[in-house]
């Protein structure tokens, strides 16, 4: 026990951020006081942090932040105190410094007057290894969303033979802009994009490799990882829906093995064209409008501007400091977010007064595969 106490005394001491005053005296002197380790002495040394550091006593450090006091909360200047103690001219190694990305987005207006300084990182480079440590996952469905799937081959003249394929016995029409915007979901720096759709795996495969053969998507065709077919979705017994309709089951995408420990709720978006597939899902899940048949037929415009306000939506989300939930409850934007879908509005009021019944609960049990694969073949 004493053996302990001696380290303990040895390697902390605080770290006294002061905000505003003189270190002589405490008359209007406002100072943050933040628990650190004797390790930030050694930044005492680097030429960066000349005008950060001063020296204090055996029990204390300094931190003028005097420069930064309107960037500066408690809760920032414990961050500021990390970074300055953690700092590494790498990066990537940076990076690791930030708990989350909420963390890191607070405190990327401080960075940025660090940087006017000189001699730190890259800022660029920095944004993007915190990115990718803290991914999104975005769910997008196939059929009706990026595709019109169809059982019969819809004889148009204004049609190629790059504007559909054909699996099996089913053709595949691809939405206007599909392309550019699943090439704009992949290359950004928090995105991990996967797959989420009710064929079957045996399925949806060749239909992926098939989309990834278009111009602007080759690039990414090793890309294509987290696909999430039929066994992740669970059936949809509710009234008025077709025989082997099934509905999302986000609960079975979480306890994969790719997501679990890497995502949660508060890090996955599912985008899906079809309302009733999501309606149990509502602050992680948004809606575009379908692409269908009669859209092919009669080659209705405007999709590309869909695609186009749902990427911009998502820009949004991966740029904020809100989980997927928190910023698709304070940004609910009609015709995207599916809060005020009359669908949703209808099921969540049925749900109040019911409650979760048992029936409910069970629906995440699918039936054998067999049952439908005469329909999802």
């Amino acid at each position: 026990m004493e053996q302990a106490s001696i380290q303990e005394v040895t390697t902390h001491l605080t770290a006294k951020v002061l905000i505003s005053g003189e270190f002589a005296t405490s008359v209007d002197q406002v100072v943050y006081e933040v628990s650190t380790t004797t390790e930030i002495r050694k930044q005492l040394q680097v030429q960066f942090f000349e005008k950060l550091l001063k020296q204090g006593n055996t029990d204390y450090i300094w931190v003028d932040a005097r420069e930064l006091a309107d960037l500066l909360s408690e809760e920032m200047a414990r961050t500021l105190v990390r970074v300055i103690e953690k700092f590494n001219p790498k990066a990537v190694e940076l990076s690791k410094v930030f708990k989350s990305w909420k963390e890191f987005k607070a405190f990327e207006p401080v960075l940025e007057r660090l940087n006017l300084q000189g001699g730190f990182p890259d800022l660029a480079k920095l944004k993007e290894y915190a990115s990718k440590r803290f991914p999104v996952l975005v769910l997008i469905d196939v059929g009706g969303s990026i595709m019109c799937r169809t059982g019969e081959k819809i004889a148009v003249d204004h049609l190629s033979s790059s504007n559909f394929c054909q699996i099996k016995q089913h053709y595949h029409y691809y939405r206007p802009g599909f392309d550019h915007f699943l090439a704009r979901l992949i290359s950004h720096q928090r995105v991990q994009l996967g797959f989420y759709t009710s064929i079957m795996r045996k399925n949806v495969l060749p239909l992926l490799f098939q989309l990834f053969q278009c111009k602007n998507l080759r690039a990414y065709s090793t890309d294509i990882s987290m696909i999430f077919d039929q066994s992740y979705n669970s059936d949809d017994a509710r009234p008025g829906r077709k025989p082997f309709a099934t509905k999302r089951c986000l609960e079975r995408v979480l306890d994969d093995d790719h997501v679990k420990g890497n995502f949660t709720k508060d890090s996955i978006l599912m985008i899906d064209s079809d309302v009733l597939k999501i309606l149990d899902y509502p602050d992680n899940a948004i809606t575009m409008k379908p692409y269908e048949t009669e859209d092919v037929l009669q080659k209705t415009a405007g999709h590309e501007d869909i695609l186009f306000e749902v990427a911009t939506y998502l820009d949004g989300l991966l740029d904020s400091t809100e989980s997927a939930p928190e910023y698709l409850n304070s940004h609910r934007k009609s015709g995207t977010t599916i809060f005020d879908h009359p669908e949703y509005v209808a099921y969540s009021s049925s749900q109040s007064k019911q409650g979760a019944s048992a029936s409910e609960i069970d629906a995440c049990e699918l039936q054998e595969q067999s049952q439908r694969s005469s329909l999802q073949d």
